[in-house]
């Protein structure tokens, strides 16, 4: 819900994974237990959660009308998407727009969506707050542009998934699911990537 004395505002981007100066590093600490075998994936997931709930806190305090999830699941923002696509993730680390360091995506044929991919997640986070809780997502066109050579083109890559016939949202193809639950059609969704303008890009 909006709260009715809040000035509509909210994050642009994702939530920083990083610590504040002299903060341990919840999440890289747990991300290193996850490699070493040290912990679980749910045992690490308790711990994202943790985190997730210190994230929506802060929002909440900072008196922002729609939160974000903050993204934080995976210290490679972009890998949790391209896997639920059908792609790898590679060794060649690429810049989002924001500047954060990713994986560049490769995908040996055309993206396909066979299952919700984020839905859990904003799930968790939105039954984590009384105010609304938004994902934010990278953009296909960001995609192709990161991505290395494969089976499928950057061409392909930049124009999914709209199929001619239906042309659906990105967000409602790869993020909402409505198929899924009535209520998830309703979720807010920022697209976040460069696009193309004209003969250049932004």
């Amino acid at each position: 819900m909006f709260r009715e004395s809040s000035l509509f505002a909210s994050l642009a981007a994702d939530y920083p994974r990083e610590p504040r100066a002299g903060e341990p590093d919840l999440l890289g600490d747990a991300d290193r237990r996850l490699a070493a075998g040290e912990i679980t994936h749910d045992e690490h997931l308790e711990i994202v959660h943790e985190f997730a709930r210190i994230v929506l806190a802060e929002q909440e305090a900072s008196g922002l009308a729609m939160l974000t999830d903050g993204d934080l699941a995976d210290e490679d923002r972009l890998r949790r998407l391209v896997d639920g696509l059908g792609g790898t993730s590679s060794d060649r680390a690429v810049a989002l727009p924001d500047g954060a360091e990713v994986r560049a995506p490769r995908f040996d044929r055309a993206p396909a969506w066979r299952e919700p991919i984020t839905l859990d997640a904003w799930r968790w986070a939105d039954a984590a707050s009384d105010i609304m809780v938004k994902q934010v997502l990278i953009g296909p066109y960001t995609i192709a542009r990161l991505a290395d050579p494969g089976g499928a083109s950057r061409e392909v890559l930049a124009v999914f998934p709209w199929p001619p016939q239906r042309r659906p949202t990105y967000q409602m193809r790869a993020t909402t699911q409505a198929r899924e639950t009535p209520t998830a059609a309703s979720r807010f969704v920022r697209v976040m990537g460069w696009v193309p303008r004209g003969n250049g890009e932004t």
